[in-house]
């Protein structure tokens, strides 16, 4: 039982080397990579998160693996993930394999009941999202879309004669949308 809570010096001098080595690998990796290995998680994203956490734990504290399998095992992984992002970047068929599509919630000021229920949004969390855009009233939403990483956009304007380029949700599902997703709020009176 004290083994666990106390060990050798070899092992702790271990456990720092590998730890600076692979925080190395790792800067280095993301470096090569770029930004895109630090966005919002796709579910691409959440993958690389999880195996690459799960690898730098183990790697860290134990001798399993071996701090130059681990090394081979980061760069394989971040090479899939640069690869899988050219794949995206250039293939719009491979995007929407891999990738969630993007799905209205509100059409104006209208709420899109079926869609939020599809994404299993609360009506709540879509108030909360609406707050934080600095909407001060539904005449000023021209749409809400969850995004293809689960965060919710807004699109708004006060000025409800402002032109809105339906190119931004051209992608975007609509769902139970029946009048032309995007369009100008109606007002009543």
């Amino acid at each position: 039982m004290l083994k666990w809570i106390i060990t050798d010096w070899t092992a702790a001098a271990m456990v720092v080397t590998s730890a600076l080595v692979l925080y190395a690998v790792v800067l280095f990796c993301v470096r090569v990579t770029g930004l895109r290995s630090l966005a919002q998680m796709s579910p691409t994203d959440f993958i690389w998160t999880v195996a690459t956490g799960s690898l730098l734990a183990s790697a860290i504290v134990s001798p399993t693996p071996p701090v130059l399998l681990a090394t081979i095992a980061f760069v394989t992984i971040f090479v899939l993930q640069w690869v899988v992002a050219s794949l995206r970047q250039r293939s719009s068929s491979f995007e929407r394999v891999i990738s969630n599509t993007p799905v209205l919630l509100m059409d104006g000021p209208n709420v899109l009941e079926n869609n939020l229920r599809r994404v299993r949004v609360s009506h709540r969390e879509l108030r909360a999202k609406l707050r934080k855009a600095n909407v001060l009233n539904d005449t000023q939403i021209r749409a809400v879309v969850m995004e293809t990483t689960g965060d919710i956009s807004v699109l708004h304007s006060s000025d409800s004669d402002e032109y809105f380029d339906r190119d931004l949700i051209r992608d975007v599902e609509t769902g139970d949308c029946h009048n032309p997703c995007g369009g100008k709020p109606k007002h009543d009176g």
